[in-house]
Parts: C-alpha cells; structure tokens; sequence
C-alpha cells in the first residue's frame, strides 16, 4: 500500500505540483479573459444605448436641421 502515496522529495510529485500550478494559472487566466470581454462588451453596449435613447442634438439644433432638410 505504500507505494499509491508519493513522499514530498520524490521527483515526480514535484512534477506533479509544478503541472497542478501553471494549470491553476493558465486556467485563472483565461477565466479572468473572458470575464473581461463580457465586462467590455458589456460598458460599450451600455455607452452607446446612451446614444440610441437620446438624439443627440437638443431641440434648437435639431429644428435648424429639420429646416434645412441635410
């Protein structure tokens, strides 16, 4: 039965621990990747939803356009 547990100074455990570490990295990583792009995706939808509710232009500017049929 002893030979199932790997004692700390056997190389292959510090293999082992060395995979368990850049795996735990590189999968908080892309983790953290992606919940930026949401984030992003998500503030330039809201920043522009500011434009799409509202035209812009007050209403002095907005009839001078009218008027001038551009």
């Amino acid at each position: 039965m002893d030979f199932f547990f790997i004692e700390y100074r056997d190389p292959i455990f510090g293999l082992i621990v060395l995979f368990a570490a850049v795996l735990l990295v590189a999968i908080s990583s892309y983790a953290l990747g992606i919940w930026g792009v949401k984030d992003e995706n998500r503030s330039i939808e809201k920043f522009v939803k500011k434009f799409e509710n509202s035209s812009g232009l007050s209403q002095n500017h907005y009839k001078k356009r009218k008027s001038q049929n551009i």
